[in-house]
């Protein structure tokens, strides 16, 4: 299967093939994909199935990186773990066929959602052990 691939996409015959070199390139986006599909889902299921446990426990380990930002709304936590249960679906799509447009599309979807976040986290990075009440999040706000 992978070397008919490779001998459609050489004879541009595969308009679906994401392109490979001796399966290298296909191997590392799968493991990317498999990255992002096991990330999404260990959240998506957590926070759809235990929103409040999300909320208080989120990343484990001891740590709690949710509650400090905010109070509980459960219906934001189970939206929260239904979007990246959606996002979990169309990486594995993407993973099991490795389709150059559901390829492209679980990469945009999640470029989508983690820029916007990533943002968040820059603007409102919080010095090592400081909790909310000691450091203001948002200036407008006071402290949070």
């Amino acid at each position: 299967e992978a070397r008919a691939r490779r001998r459609r996409a050489a004879d541009g015959n595969d308009a679906n093939d994401i392109g490979s070199v001796h399966g290298v390139t296909d191997r590392v986006i799968r493991s990317a994909l498999a990255a992002l599909a096991l990330a999404g889902a260990v959240s998506g299921v957590w926070a759809s199935v235990s929103p409040r446990g999300f909320y208080e426990d989120f990343p484990g380990g001891g740590q709690t990186w949710v509650a400090v930002d905010g109070p509980y709304n459960e219906h934001l936590m189970r939206d929260f773990g239904a979007l990246n249960l959606a996002l979990t679906v169309v990486t594995v799509v993407a993973l099991v066929t490795l389709g150059r447009a559901v390829v492209v599309a679980a990469a945009l979807a999640w470029i989508a959602y983690a820029a916007p976040h990533l943002v968040y986290h820059a603007r409102h990075h919080r010095p090592r052990g400081l909790t909310p009440t000691h450091y203001p999040t948002d200036p407008g706000r006071g402290t949070s």
